[in-house]
């Protein structure tokens, strides 16, 4: 089966869902993304703003 035939036509979403895609399969980058998300939670869950922070 040709590549033509086994793709999903082209939506307009593409243009989004395509690079994120791209992203989310180098494994070390979202490592990297991992790591940064659970330190921003940290500082915030320790900071001023936690009561807001805990209730989102």
């Amino acid at each position: 089966m040709s590549e033509s035939l086994s793709r999903l036509p082209w939506a307009p979403m593409d243009w989004l869902t395509g690079p994120f895609m791209r992203f989310l399969r180098i494994e070390a980058m979202a490592g990297a993304v991992l790591l940064l998300s659970s330190l921003l939670a940290l500082a915030l869950a320790n900071s001023p703003w936690s009561a807001s922070f805990l209730t989102l």
